[in-house]
């Protein structure tokens, strides 16, 4: 087992002993299990070696994640709405970790900001690849803040509640004909040991 491999198992067990739900995936973000069935029942153990590792998001793991997939969109989010001290870099992006609101949350992709920019929101029944996850050589890691200047892992109660108005329901498409043609719309939604040693840190 080399270096990477043996940090992403020993992180994965660590998540496990916080009582939180995760699940391995490939790198290309897919489940190597039937990962419903862990909404509300962890693994008792970790044996996935080659898979990274991706936290469930909902009430279980009280956690909600608005997944901002650009620059532009990260810097949108920064830019108006509160603040959140947990942050991971994404390959292309960042994510911003909430608490849980306790209602349901529905997630949803490419949702439209009133400032323009695009985010989808990881909520129940969800999962976010976390760190320390390696895709296409980008490895994804906690970011350092000026709420989270060691970059730690910050419980989830802990975090600011994620605000339902962030998930807003979309409009009924239109249904019925058009210039003769079907006017039916097109739905929208769709569904290192110094990294352990720092996530363990951030909880002390």
């Amino acid at each position: 087992m080399d270096g990477l491999q043996e940090r992403l198992d020993v992180v994965a067990k660590y998540y496990l002993s916080l009582g939180l739900s995760v699940i391995p995936i490939g790198t290309d973000k897919k489940p190597f299990i039937k990962w419903l069935e862990h909404i509300d029942k962890p693994l008792t153990n970790w044996r996935f070696p080659g898979c990274n590792i991706a936290l469930l998001t909902g009430q279980f793991n009280n956690l909600v994640v608005a997944d901002c997939d650009s620059e532009e969109a990260y810097i949108g989010w920064l830019k108006t709405k509160p603040q959140t001290p947990l942050r991971v870099k994404t390959k292309r992006g960042m994510q911003f970790y909430y608490r849980h609101p306790g209602i349901y949350i529905k997630s949803d992709a490419h949702i439209k900001d009133p400032s323009g920019f695009e985010y989808d929101v990881k909520g129940d029944r969800s999962y976010v690849v976390a760190p320390p996850s390696v895709r296409s050589g980008h490895q994804y890691s906690i970011c350092v803040c000026s709420s989270n200047i060691r970059g730690k892992l910050i419980p989830f109660s802990e975090l600011p509640v994620f605000n339902p108005e962030w998930r807003p329901e979309r409009p009924a498409e239109p249904t019925g004909f058009r210039d003769g043609n079907s006017g039916v719309g097109q739905g929208a939604g769709r569904s290192e040991s110094g990294i352990l040693g720092s996530i363990r840190d951030g909880l002390a």
